[in-house]
């Protein structure tokens, strides 16, 4: 089924008053990507937001940037802060998903599979990696549950909706045209009802040293 993106016209906040004498105009709106629209056949049929947006991107292997923010884990942070957050840029990815046909066809499942190579953007507040080997596979494991919560988020949104923007179906009847003659009449129940198997493996491959701080300034101090 179709998929579009939405985009939607919002106000903006100019950053700084206006002074002078030249004549200048306000810009009093802007566009912005907010989600997407799905469509069964040519009827549209409810939105996705931006986190399911990108779930759909990761199982149809579209994410080619961006940045993710997890927890940090909290044992080995070492500045008193009330946040304590990771930002891992995502490298690279993709993804693949195949059938799995259980009791005569009467069950499809679909089996995804997603890896991506990230490296730490940026770490809020210090937190020395080196010192901590076993940060990296913690750091990697949360990467991977977000990466996970997004593409299940997109999934069962497109389940509520009964419109298979993923191609579940298209692979189908790729790989097993009989059976899927046998199942289009009823393939949307069928999508509607599937537990997908989501294995997402998450890989931490460049990194640089966090660098740590005395004191937090406030904003504009350049700390």
């Amino acid at each position: 089924d179709p998929i579009a993106s939405r985009v939607e016209v919002v106000p903006y906040a100019f950053p700084y008053d206006i002074t002078g004498e030249l004549l200048r105009e306000q810009i009093k709106s802007v566009a912005r990507l907010t989600g997407a629209a799905v469509f069964r056949g040519d009827k549209l049929v409810g939105w996705l937001d931006r986190r399911q947006t990108r779930g759909y991107n990761w199982i149809t292997g579209k994410v080619k940037s961006g940045i993710l923010v997890i927890e940090a884990p909290e044992p080995n942070v070492e500045l008193n802060t009330p946040w304590s957050r990771i930002g891992v840029e995502i490298i690279r990815s993709g993804a693949t998903f195949r059938p799995k046909i259980e009791g005569n066809g009467r069950k499809i499942g679909m089996e995804i599979r997603i890896w991506a190579e990230t490296h730490i953007a940026d770490v809020q507040p210090y937190l020395n990696l080196y010192e901590h080997p076993g940060l990296w596979e913690e750091i990697e494991r949360r990467t991977a549950e977000v990466i996970r919560g997004e593409v299940a988020g997109a999934i069962g949104k497109a389940q509520e909706l009964k419109a298979d923007i993923f191609g579940f179906g298209r692979e189908v009847y790729r790989t097993n045209p009989k059976l899927w003659k046998q199942v289009k009449s009823e393939w949307y129940d069928m999508f509607a009802a599937m537990e997908p198997e989501i294995e997402v493996k998450a890989e931490v491959v460049l990194t640089v040293r966090s660098v740590q701080v005395d004191k937090i300034g406030e904003p504009g101090e350049g700390r």
